[in-house]
């Protein structure tokens, strides 16, 4: 892979661990591409990062549906649904607490 494609400056990024500016070039790489797999399924990673389940979520069926039973895409759909559940488990133990 040459280190002058969108995919590669991508990857370089995520190494670096500049959620802000991995999450612009995704951004920016969909806007020429907006079918991208990669990148569409790096953006769901960086909005999951960022508690943007729905968003992450839109990022993944993206993905899915021109690639039915990609691995990467179900897994990052099985992050999402984890994550937002954990997050809704928290959000009514925390409400339970305040009526008891």
């Amino acid at each position: 892979m040459s280190w002058n494609t969108p995919d590669a400056q991508l990857e370089a990024l995520m190494k670096t661990g500049d959620i802000g500016c991995d999450l612009q070039v995704s951004v920016a790489i969909l806007d020429l591409d907006p079918a991208h797999k990669a990148v569409n399924i790096t953006l769901g990673k960086i909005r999951l990062m960022l508690g943007l389940h729905a968003d992450a979520m839109k990022a993944a069926e993206n993905t899915i549906e021109s690639t039915p039973g990609n691995a990467d895409v179900l897994m990052l759909m099985v992050n999402i649904m984890r994550r937002g559940q954990r997050r809704e488990a928290l959000s009514l133990n925390s409400s339970s607490s305040r009526t008891s």
